[in-house]
């Protein structure tokens, strides 16, 4: 076999030349067993350094190992980082939406609120134009039967003021109690203002009936009339 070295002992050697003369098989075998010696030397010698090539190869995989255990390690942390942003990111949005949810429902509100509040300026406003409508036509059919009766120059005179406000209170919703101020307010006007104050008064409602000045026109230009009341 190449690569191996036989050294028989002195011992040995003295008994191969005792008997190899009369034995050759013993001589034979003898030889075998020297051999085989050698064999298992260099076979268990071998061995050893096998394993001890093999316990290298195992502690260079475990040093690879832990390598790539380390870059798995350092991947899964990015990804975690990367999740834990994305996660801010959508709870930011959320609550951005539920900002705005909750801003629309307060609009809502406020809208629904409104809304109510102007249907019930709106039924005021309608209801205080049919009274002031009927406080207008009550001054105005007074006016007529004055004019058509009682001469206006000379009415009985009266130191105590009146205001245009009393004749249009919006307390009553009846709209008859409005006709039966407006004819009132017109004879207390009658009896409170002089006479050129209340040919000025009548002026003003002539001239509203005619529609050459509104309600607010004719308003503003008979307060003057009655004074700081």
């Amino acid at each position: 076999m190449t690569g191996l070295t036989f050294r028989p002992n002195k011992k040995a050697a003295k008994m191969n030349k005792s008997r190899s003369e009369g034995e050759p098989d013993d001589v034979l075998e003898q030889g075998i067993q020297i051999i085989r010696d050698a064999y298992n030397r260099k076979t268990s010698a071998m061995d050893k350094t096998i394993d001890n090539l093999r316990s290298v190869i195992r502690e260079r995989e475990n040093i690879a190992e832990g390598e790539a255990s380390h870059d798995q390690l350092l991947v899964m942390t990015q990804r975690v980082i990367g999740l834990e942003a994305r996660i801010a990111r959508l709870e930011q949005e959320n609550q951005e939406i539920l900002a705005k949810y909750r801003n629309s429902i307060e609009e809502k509100n406020r809208a629904v609120a409104e809304n109510l509040e102007l249907n019930q300026e709106l039924r005021r406003l309608r209801r205080d134009a049919a009274k002031l409508q009927a406080f207008r036509q009550a001054i105005i059919t007074t006016v007529d039967e004055d004019e058509n009766g009682e001469p206006i120059t000379a009415p009985a005179y009266s130191n105590t003021p009146v205001s245009p406000i009393r004749g249009s209170s919006t307390d009553t919703p009846d709209v008859n109690d409005d006709v039966d101020e407006g004819k009132a307010f017109f004879r207390e006007a009658r009896q409170s203002l002089s006479p050129a104050g209340f040919s000025q008064l009548v002026t003003q409602v002539k001239r509203l009936n005619s529609q050459l000045q509104n309600m607010e026109e004719t308003l503003e230009k008979s307060k003057p009339l009655f004074g700081d009341y």
